[in-house]
């Protein structure tokens, strides 16, 4: 039997250490070894049988893992799986490859968090071929996943967020005060700011259908969301490469468009440092999953939007649901809050 997984001797082994200076055996052996001390037996296997044959190809034409692979890369050795392999097997080999660019990235540091991974700029319905997505956006109706933060605990979130934080808080402060979807947020552009308002129009990707986009247009009360918006647009995100070229509102390093990826890593990782986070069980890959996510922000939008007086039918708009039932979530969840509440701090009154 070989001897069991150190992560503190990886720990040593790749400090100060870079991708890029390491080979894809290396690579290959660092992403095996943190899924083996971090996964399950059967997971740690999902991941090395289902990454395996990219490894493989990418070596065996001589390219780097992460010099060399581009989103076009990964786009065309999973539609050549795809030739042969079943639509769930393509999704597996996806789900393998992301997640082995997002350790890199996230928990072990040795990729810039700045800068979009090739499967973060990739999107799925590009790749023909790909099975249905066994990770997205929480459901606003799915009550087991329903996790919002208090005001105070937003700040918390807020004053945590990572690298480059100019950026990060100005993002996160949007999204908690106006509600909109990570998707949204990638969507966004410079020039739909209406700074009088102030408001931000912008393109859902969730509620629009093919050849027909939904526009909407959310709104902000906070001076600190303006604020924000205001030393990012104008201080920080000029210092960005595709600053000028980009019509997108938030941009990275490398790349005119933030992606899904690198906003989940930025909540998970401020969430973590704030001592916020919690985990609440297993994906179907055995991947855990956490309270904290980009999509907690909304549910918190909508929360504190009732408790601030706002009637469900105002909140159903200002989220944009298409339905009133996935409204009526936050309000049963508003009403089990102020139960507990009476239930622990109300009045205690009567006769002596």
């Amino acid at each position: 039997m070989s001897e069991p997984y150190n992560p503190f001797e990886d720990a040593t082994e790749y400090e100060d250490k870079k991708a890029s200076e390491m080979s894809n055996e290396e690579l290959r052996d660092a992403f095996e070894g943190w899924a083996e001390s971090n996964k399950k037996e059967n997971t740690a296997s999902f991941y090395k049988v289902n990454f395996g044959p990219f490894y493989d190809a990418i070596n065996d034409h001589g390219k780097h893992l992460t010099e060399d692979v581009t989103r076009n890369v990964v786009k065309s050795f999973l539609e050549n799986e795809a030739e042969t392999l079943q639509p769930k097997t393509v999704g597996h080999r996806y789900s393998a490859i992301s997640r082995f660019y997002s350790v890199l990235k996230g928990e072990m540091d040795l990729l810039p968090h700045d800068e979009p991974t090739p499967t973060e700029r990739l999107d799925r319905g590009d790749v023909s071929g790909l099975g249905e997505t066994t990770m997205k956006e929480s459901d606003d109706t799915n009550d087991d996943a329903f996790h919002y933060l208090e005001p105070e605990e937003i700040s918390e979130l807020v004053n945590h967020v990572p690298e480059p934080t100019v950026r990060n808080r100005a993002m996160l402060l949007l999204m908690a005060n106006t509600g909109l979807r990570a998707s949204e947020i990638q969507e966004a552009k410079v020039e739909s700011v209406d700074w009088n308002e102030p408001s931000l129009t912008v393109k859902s990707p969730k509620l629009s259908e093919e050849n027909d986009p939904e526009i909407i247009t959310v709104y902000w009360r906070s001076e600190k969301v303006t604020d924000a918006l205001d030393a990012y647009v104008n201080l920080d995100r000029p210092s960005y490469p595709s600053a000028e070229s980009s019509p997108y509102l938030f941009v990275s390093r490398q790349s005119e468009q933030i992606g899904y990826e690198s906003i989940r890593h930025i909540v998970r990782t401020a969430a973590d440092k704030a001592g916020l986070q919690e985990v609440i069980g297993t994906d179907a890959n055995g991947d855990e999953r956490v309270a904290i996510t980009p999509h907690t922000l909304r549910h918190s939008f909508g929360m504190m939007a009732l408790e601030n007086g706002m009637n469900v039918n105002e909140v159903k708009n200002a989220m944009h649901h298409e339905k009133i039932e996935t409204t009526m979530v936050y309000l049963r969840e508003h009403e089990e809050k102020t139960k507990k509440a009476i239930q622990s701090k109300g009045p205690v009154l009567g006769f002596d």
